[in-house]
């Protein structure tokens, strides 16, 4: 999951333009080279360590028979309702999808381990729907239909 972290667009172009900000009175290049550095550490030393953070949070896998889940080009999703992404922050939410069929959700504090059939197929729609919205270039999905209905609703 670390990795998926890492690869995030939004979050490297954040760190990106953070570490600019730091170093704008420096050369471009090192300033680049010092973000990619930041993000190449996320998980290896406890500055920048988010698996505790991440192990702290109650973990449910829903899995379904039907509906199937989307992914995206940015996998790793944060929601918050009150608008505060932090992964810190209890009320924040993370969808991953682990399969068409499976999606790992991390929410609130606490050591909780579920794994749990989903039919709501209402509920599987407004999930993936905020997924796609999250994306940044590219939506996945399991049929071309299944992607126009999602896409559809974000248009």
């Amino acid at each position: 999951m670390i990795w998926q972290i890492r690869r995030n667009p939004e979050l490297v172009e954040t760190v990106r333009k953070k570490t600019k900000e730091i170093f704008k009175e420096v050369e471009g290049v090192i300033a680049d080279k010092e973000a990619l550095s930041v993000i190449g550490r996320l998980g290896s030393n406890q500055e920048c360590d988010v698996a505790p953070i991440l192990g702290a949070k109650n973990q449910v896998i829903f899995f379904t028979k039907s509906t199937k889940f989307i992914t995206t080009d940015t996998p790793f999703v944060r929601f918050n309702p009150s608008g505060l992404e932090d992964i810190r922050e209890e009320a924040t939410e993370i969808y991953f999808p682990l399969a068409s069929n499976m999606l790992l959700v991390l929410y609130g504090k606490g050591n909780k381990k579920n794994f749990h059939l989903l039919n709501d197929r209402k509920f599987i729609k407004e999930i993936n729907i905020y997924m796609a919205k999250k994306a940044r270039n590219h939506v996945f999905g399991s049929t071309k239909e299944h992607l126009e209905s999602i896409v559809g609703c974000i248009l």
